[in-house]
């Protein structure tokens, strides 16, 4: 009797079918984690410009809310005059200040 190769035959293909399958699901796994790689850089490209936006936001901010740019435009756009002497001077006595705090602290309690 001549011997069967049919098992052998499905051997080979099995394990060639196993091969290719696994080396599907590498190459399949190294692009994503290649794609991803590519994503993570340009997500860190939109976070910088995000934060040189935020500090350039920040000095505009700061030269906008300078004394001195405040100051000019009341005077000249608005006619304002700086006044030399405050109108009232109010003082306030710092130990009365303590006994009412320490009377209203003791009420509470």
């Amino acid at each position: 009797m001549k011997r069967s190769y049919k098992p052998e035959i499905f051997k080979g293909v099995f394990i060639m079918t196993t091969l290719v399958l696994l080396i599907l699901f590498y190459v399949t796994i190294k692009l994503r984690i290649d794609f991803m790689f590519k994503e993570i850089g340009e997500i860190n490209a939109v976070k910088g410009q995000l934060k040189n936006k935020q500090i350039k936001l920040k000095v505009e901010l700061q030269e906008l809310a300078s004394e001195h740019r405040i100051r000019t435009i009341a005077i000249e756009d608005l006619g304002m005059v700086k006044r030399s002497e405050p109108d009232k001077i109010i003082y306030i006595d710092s130990e009365l200040i303590k006994d009412i705090k320490e009377n209203t602290e003791s009420e509470n309690e």
